[in-house]
């Protein structure tokens, strides 16, 4: 469920129109999967539904969108739109207690988080899929969003109590306080919102709330005229689907009440004299400087054009800006981040930069920037980017999934600012969108802002700006324009393409797999699997691994290995920028580039591309081992780029986690401060020396690739740039590790261990972190479907905590990791509560693991659990998928766990019992070995 404060800035990526435009015009759609014409149509009482049928669909898509978000909400009213949200999505007169109702979610063959909610500025939505082969689901759902809006909401005393407290604990999850700056300039500004509290009494705004103000706001805009239901799916008869509809929402009846207009405050904002604003960062450890530039919307600014043109315009100088803007990142030198955007819902738009250092040379830039567009044309590039946004309407889109399709209709009902989406009106409008008439659109741009606001580090003085002083900034920077420098966009990576090496042995495996192995004694393990559906359709699959990682060499240069691909990258490849490569990898489905990785105990890459990008891919993979780029200057961009990433999103919870993580010796760079202090302590030469190490010996890697490929064509690819990649004579001796499967010595046990990270943070809950260690048994499939099977079943029972014990919980989960490398299994409970309830927290946990231990769990808790559990190298539902066989073949071959049938590992899956949850429960939840971890407030 979304937080309050996501609400206040509205970022539409595609453009929407208004609703009552929605039903009475044509929806041009026209697509491969498109056998149904789209229904769209209203009952007497104003309740408007959409119904998308899908042949051959194998889940089905709910949605019901409310016209009632937090712009609707009265002075007595703050967080109500959010609070009912969280009510009506579980408290329901036919539906008493959703969440805690396990049967339910089984009978729909669903998981819990097939129903979600959120709320935004100007609606509120509930969302629900299920299988499209299930009876019960259509009914089961309609049933529960009629009770949403025909008055059956449950309104209980204790329960509201209950919300509260989850929806200040989801405040809290959500690192929200850091927005209470920006949330208050825009109060300042346009005043259109509810007075924002401030972090240290929000919890009383929350907790204190009139519950009679929430019934009201209920009562007010929870009713079928302000309500829409999307039904996306396959259905064998939709005149049935018509008719139910009817049976549970036509009965309800249209309220008898002036629906109170919201407040316009577009005058007041374009008429109010200019502000400038400083307010101080709310977290501590955020050490950058913002500053916000805002431009009131002029009619003058768009002469010539319709005013139900302007979102429209506002949306393609957006792109074509910050097209221009974001140039002056590419190079070694930049050190601020900045962006354009159209501030909706509110008649402005900003211009943002975000920085650590040196903010009058930054800001020059920036204006000079925008200075260019009154004396360079706009680019053929830049044009293109616009031709592809006009372009890209659903019109000329392919859906294939009611999912898209729910998006695609869910768009269509956004209340917010309405924007286009007509087919004929984007015509229209492009046909006067020449290119001089662009020009002269953004030479006429006074870039002079009205309004500025300053957000400084929380120690430092709200006086350290002036208006004038960073006025004078901006009358520089348009002083003279200032075009970045182009960068260059190789055509190919490689100046001279390697020759096909030979192949010396070419086997097959158990699954059928190709085994083949180069001269240079690098193994390819290739399996193809054309999966027909989902993320990894059409894709390749690729992961390369070896089993020597920084444990190889002394422990205080194990950080200095581990931290050497995200070096690395910044660097470059060969003769190429980091920069350059980008450039070369843009529109292509690896733009993200190379991931490579070094940790303790394994040095690899993966990737997922397409085939057509596969050689880039491959010459990437190729320069990485024969000829990473040094760069001094890319050094000091990486470290600049972890200070910043550290001060732009400090959070306390990732330091809490690095913390345990370090507490139990597990692999993996931390994410926190300790991240930021640790790279603080690199050396670029040694770091680099041991990334050439760890890649000199082609022979100690093996690449599995998986997917949708044809064998002869992708051999002769990967014999010229993998089987070619040359032994380096300066090859050190690499030692395996040998298979200790026995505890980590290093991790002492207690029965209670409470500790308090350092950190710069105030925090006013408590997070909590319970790990189970146990020693690994065998390598085999059973052993990883069973701390599988009861990870999910303690994260079912943890759901107990808020909708049972009614504690204070928003976030919790439960996790479980294998260590092949050093023969140890880890369970995990993590979350966050209220701190008043950390105590019935913590022993609420306790009888939670004591009871899976000591009791049979009910047949249909077990039921939920197998149906929830996340096995794709071992469950039935995901074989013949591309994820499926990497995952089998990496175990198969990276730890030497048996390679088995799906249909084996299936069988046994269903044959587990509740005895065997109760004895696996026993044997992985050792109250001998096992850590707690909490924090102090």
């Amino acid at each position: 469920m979304n937080n309050y404060m996501q609400i206040h800035k509205i970022i539409l990526l595609l453009i929407v129109f208004n609703v009552s435009k929605l039903y009475c015009q044509d929806v041009p759609l026209k697509n491969s999967n498109d056998q149904e014409e789209v229904i769209i149509d209203s009952l007497a009482n104003g309740l408007k539904y959409i119904i998308k049928p899908i042949n051959d669909e194998k889940r089905n898509f709910l949605s019901l969108v409310i016209k009632a978000g937090s712009a609707m909400e009265e002075e007595d009213q703050f967080n109500n739109a959010h609070l009912l949200e969280h009510i009506a999505f579980n408290y329901l007169f036919h539906f008493p207690n959703i969440s805690n109702n396990d049967q339910l979610y089984i009978d729909l063959g669903v998981k819990k988080t097939n129903y979600v909610a959120n709320t935004g500025g100007y609606r509120t939505r509930y969302i629900f899929d299920y299988p499209a082969n299930n009876t019960r689901g259509l009914d089961t759902i309609l049933s529960i969003y009629s009770d949403i809006i025909s008055g059956n909401v449950l309104f209980n005393e204790h329960q509201i109590a209950l919300e509260r407290k989850a929806i200040y604990q989801e405040y809290f999850f959500g690192n929200s306080p850091r927005r209470y700056p920006y949330l208050k300039i825009e109060e300042t500004l346009f005043g259109c919102t509810s007075t924002y509290p401030d972090p240290d009494h929000y919890e009383d705004f929350i907790l204190k709330g009139s519950n009679q103000a929430l019934k009201r706001f209920y009562r007010q805009w929870y009713q079928p005229d302000l309500a829409t239901l999307i039904i996306t799916g396959n259905f064998e008869n939709i005149e049935e689907v018509r008719e139910k509809i009817k049976q549970k929402f036509a009965a309800i009846p249209k309220p008898k009440r002036e629906i109170k207009s919201l407040k316009d405050c577009s005058k007041d904002i374009l008429q109010s004299e200019p502000n400038f604003i400083t307010k101080n960062q709310y977290d501590t450890a955020k050490l950058q400087t913002v500053f916000q530039f805002y431009y009131r919307d002029n009619s003058n600014r768009f002469e010539g054009f319709d005013s139900s043109e302007y979102p429209f315009l506002k949306e393609i100088l957006k792109i074509i800006i910050n097209s221009r803007l974001q140039k002056l990142k590419h190079n070694y030198e930049s050190k601020f981040n900045t962006y354009f955007q159209d501030n909706m819902p509110y008649p402005a738009s900003f211009l943002e930069i975000n920085l650590l250092e040196n903010p009058k040379k930054s800001i020059g830039k920036v204006f000079g920037v925008l200075q260019s567009f009154k004396e360079q044309e706009i680019t053929a590039d830049e044009y293109r980017l616009i031709e592809n946004y006009i372009n890209e309407g659903t019109e000329n889109k392919r859906y294939s999934s009611s999912r898209d399709w729910l998006n695609f209709y869910d768009q269509k009902t956004d209340h917010s600012n309405a924007r286009m989406e007509n087919k004929k009106l984007r015509e229209k409008l492009f046909a006067k969108l020449t290119t001089s008439t662009l020009n002269n659109l953004l030479k006429n741009y006074s870039w002079y802002p009205d309004d500025i606001a300053v957000i400084v580090p929380f120690n430092t003085s709200k006086n350290e700006y002036s208006r004038a002083q960073v006025n004078n900034w901006i009358k520089d920077g348009l002083s003279k324009a200032f075009i970045p420098e182009p960068i260059d966009k190789p055509n190919q990576l490689l100046k001279k393409i390697p020759k096909e090496a030979k192949i010396i042995d070419h086997q097959f495996g158990s699954i059928n797999e190709d085994i083949i192995t180069f001269e240079n004694g690098l193994k390819v393990v290739l399996k193809s699997n054309s999966c027909i559906s989902g993320n990894h359709k059409d894709k390749i699959t690729i992961r390369g691994f070896s089993p020597f990682g920084s444990s190889q060499f002394k422990e205080e240069e194990e950080i200095q290995a581990d931290f050497s691909p995200q070096i690395i990258k910044y660097s470059g490849l060969g003769e190429h920028s980091y920069f350059e490569i980008r450039n070369f990898l843009q529109n292509t489905s690896i733009l993200s580039g190379y991931n490579d990785y070094i940790n303790k105990y394994e040095t690899g890459f993966e990737n997922e591309v397409v085939a057509e990008d596969l050689e880039r891919f491959l010459a990437l993979i190729y320069l990485s081992f024969t000829k990473p780029r040094y760069d001094v200057k890319a050094f000091k961009y990486w470290k600049y780029k972890e200070l910043e990433s550290f001060t732009r999103a400090p959070n306390p919870q990732i330091d809490f986690n690095d913390f345990v993580k370090q507490k139990l010796d597990m692999s993996g760079l931390p994410r926190g401060e300790k991240r930021y202090e640790q790279s603080k302590k690199i050396k670029y030469h040694k770091s680099f020396s041991l990334y050439r190490e760890l890649h000199n010996n082609p022979g100690n890697f093996t690449v599995i690739i998986t997917g949708n490929f044809v064998k002869k064509e992708i051999i002769p690819l990967l014999s010229r740039y993998l089987g070619s990649i040359e032994l380096n004579k300066e090859d050190s001796s690499l030692q395996a590790l040998d298979k200790n499967d026995t505890l980590l010595n290093s991790v002492a046990f207690t029965e209670k261990d409470t500790v308090t990270p350092n950190s710069p943070y105030r925090v006013k809950n408590r997070f909590l972190t319970i790990d189970y260690r146990t020693s690994l048994d065998s390598r085999t499939f059973e052993e990883e479907i069973h701390t599988e099977l009861i990870k999910t079943a303690i994260f079912h029972r943890l759901n107990e905590l808020r909708f049972k014990a009614q504690l204070g919980v928003y976030f919790y989960a439960a996790t479980q990791s294998i260590n092949y490398d050093t023969g140890t299994r880890d369970i995990q409970i993590n979350l966050q509560c209220d701190s008043k309830d950390y105590e019935q927290v913590l022993i609420y946990c306790q009888e939670i693991i004591k009871d899976l231990k000591n009791e049979l769990q009910n047949e249909s808790f077990l039921t939920l659990v197998k149906s929830s559990m996340y096995l794709p190298e071992w469950s039935k539902k995901f074989e013949h998928s591309s994820k499926s066989d990497m995952n089998r073949l990496y175990n198969n071959y990276r730890h030497k766990i048996p390679l088995v049938s799906i249909a084996q590992s299936q069988e046994y899956i269903d044959k587990l019992s509740v005895s065997d949850l109760r004895k696996i429960a026993n044997d992985y939840l050792n109250n001998d070995n096992h850590l707690i971890f909490t924090n102090k407030i």
